[in-house]
């Protein structure tokens, strides 16, 4: 959890929230439980489980997380892009 914190705070995530999970059925679980409305992924299996969860997914794009998974995932090639993209998430849903 603390290396995946550090590696964000790294690319200017300044209070990440790292769910630590056994695998992308629990990551799914704590979607659900949670309301988790988006998540940033490196890997293919948990950033399904997201999705499933109904969480707009973002896979961060790598060599070892290729595959084409029956349901939409959204691929970056970093961090930064998925960012950006859930604060624009965040702030339509407050100019609701």
């Amino acid at each position: 959890k603390s290396q995946s914190q550090r590696w964000l705070r790294r690319r200017g995530i300044h209070a990440p929230q790292v769910i630590i999970a056994n695998n992308h059925n629990h990551k799914k679980v704590l979607a659900l439980a949670l309301g988790i409305q988006a998540s940033v992924e490196d890997n293919l299996d948990n950033a399904v489980g997201f999705a499933e969860a109904g969480a707009k997914s973002f896979l961060v794009n790598w060599g070892y997380n290729q595959g084409l998974p029956a349901i939409k995932l959204h691929r970056v090639e970093h961090v930064s892009a998925a960012v950006l993209e859930m604060v624009t998430m965040a702030n339509e849903r407050m100019e609701k």
